[in-house]
């Protein structure tokens, strides 16, 4: 069992070759880094438009603008040489990666049924077996699209999950 997000890099191997998609302030980026066992971290975002975001509990939310969020991320990871900022929608970015790429994808993006479930099908493409899709916002009341998104699609792929225990907003960890 994994009680937060903080946490799920534990899961990992030295050297793995992960992405996130959807950074915002690049503060889970930040965990995800200090894990040390990335050799590779895809930061992905459109960073395009009006972007909003809150916690990870999903309070103090703050919408702020693409290239504020982007100038953050290169200022932030600038001397960062395992990050690679990558300005793209998150499924045409997934759809340009080789099959079995990554070790780890985490996933917070748009929240709807039908962007995450192409998402989700782009990433078990790419997943390397053993390899570990997750997200943010599993909750059935404040996001209820994620969480049918990701039952149906295990279920599509007779697919085990389960979620960290004490977030309040819930990260999903699927394991191919």
């Amino acid at each position: 069992m994994i009680d937060s997000r903080e946490q799920i890099p534990t899961l990992l191997s030295e050297n793995s070759i992960g992405c996130e998609l959807g950074v915002f302030l690049g503060e889970y980026s930040e965990i995800l880094l200090s894990s040390k066992k990335f050799n590779r971290l895809y930061l992905v975002d459109t960073f395009d438009g009006q972007i909003g975001s809150g916690d990870k509990y999903g309070n103090n939310m703050r919408i702020l603008g693409g290239e504020y969020l982007l100038a953050n991320a290169i200022h932030k990871f600038q001397n960062n040489n395992t990050v690679e900022i990558i300005k793209s929608d998150s499924i045409k970015f997934l759809k340009n990666c080789n099959s079995n790429f990554f070790d780890f994808i985490y996933i917070d993006t748009v929240h709807t049924y039908k962007h995450l479930m192409q998402e989700l099908q782009e990433s078990r493409r790419v997943i390397k077996l053993n390899g570990f899709i997750c997200g943010h916002d599993y909750n059935k009341n404040v996001f209820p699209e994620v969480v049918t998104a990701v039952n149906d699609f295990c279920q599509m792929y007779n697919y085990t999950f389960y979620t960290t225990t004490k977030d309040i907003l819930e990260s999903f960890i699927i394991t191919k």
